[in-house]
């Protein structure tokens, strides 16, 4: 599942309105543009008319089944080890419920099964 939103925000440097997409889960098996958008630094950040960047950090999970990956992404600013195994302990925990709650089909649960799962910090 994606869960993608253009947010308007205000730029923190001018206050001027901005647009950003923004997301708190992406898969790119389904928005395959989507991988390529997170690589460019297009999602979740936008430029300012006043030369600003306005960029919204908070938590994002990356599905790739394709690519055998899941990743959670946090703020760069929550880089640790400590945050790093709470994090991985926390998607390990919650993944089968969701699994289960969603009832997808069996080629989709042994992708699950199969991705690496992996915490990294910044976009």
């Amino acid at each position: 599942m994606s869960t993608l939103l253009l947010r308007q925000i205000a730029c923190p440097a001018c206050g001027g309105p901005q647009q950003v997409i923004d997301c708190d889960s992406i898969n790119v098996d389904r928005f395959p543009g989507a991988r390529q958008a997170l690589l460019d630094g297009e999602l979740m950040r936008a430029r300012c008319g006043c030369g600003h960047e306005v960029v919204l950090e908070h938590p994002l999970l990356y599905i790739d089944l394709d690519g055998r990956l899941i990743a959670a992404v946090l703020p760069e600013g929550e880089r640790g080890r400590a945050r790093a195994r709470e994090v991985a302990g926390q998607l390990e925990e919650a993944l089968p419920g969701a699994l289960a709650e969603m009832a997808p089909p069996e080629p989709v649960l042994q992708a699950c099964a199969a991705a690496r799962r992996r915490v990294v910090f910044g976009l």
